[in-house]
């Protein structure tokens, strides 16, 4: 079975790294808004994921502090 948090949290992680490591300001900023969507998209997947599970889900951090 596809865990497709897993691959949202697994992406998030690449456009993370690419905002570090970017020159351009503007590809930052664009870097690090698609990482943080990439989570807050893990995150609506364990909740609606835990609908249907009676195992607890854990949550994704979706603030860049949390990391």
């Amino acid at each position: 079975m596809l865990d497709y948090s897993t691959e949202c949290k697994r992406r998030a992680l690449i456009c993370a790294e690419h905002a570090r490591t970017s020159l351009s300001p503007q590809t930052r900023q664009k870097f690090a808004d698609l990482a943080k969507t990439w989570l807050m998209l893990a995150a609506q997947v364990e909740d609606e994921a835990a609908q249907f599970f009676v195992r607890p889900v854990t949550r994704t951090k979706t603030h860049p502090a949390e990391w």
